[in-house]
């Protein structure tokens, strides 16, 4: 697949987790205050880095109906998860918030 020569990605700048929760502890490691993934299982626990002013933001990127429906009952109950969790249906959802962000 030849994965690094045609991303141009570092080996090094690329990290697996085997759970969910393990991403939240990694990306507080690497001082990444910015997050995408397609499921709120992963997101929620980024909450309490957004919590502590050590994540900015994430990104809830296409969900399918069972983690959309995951979003939306905890966000009910859940300021936090309504500030912090943008959710954007495509990258130029993406693109567009962070933009609105850089630009002010």
């Amino acid at each position: 697949h030849d994965f690094f020569n045609r991303t141009g990605f570092h080996r090094e700048n690329v990290h697996f987790t085997l759970h969910r929760h393990e991403k939240a502890p990694l990306c507080d490691r690497l001082n990444i205050d910015a997050f995408i993934d397609d499921r709120f299982t992963v997101l929620e626990h980024m909450l309490p880095l957004v919590a502590d002013h050590r994540m900015r933001q994430l990104y809830l990127f296409a969900p399918d109906e069972d983690e959309h429906t995951l979003y939306r009952k905890h966000a009910e109950s859940s300021a936090l998860a309504q500030r912090a969790i943008h959710r954007v249906p495509d990258w130029d959802g993406v693109q567009n918030h962070l933009l609105k962000i850089i630009e002010g």
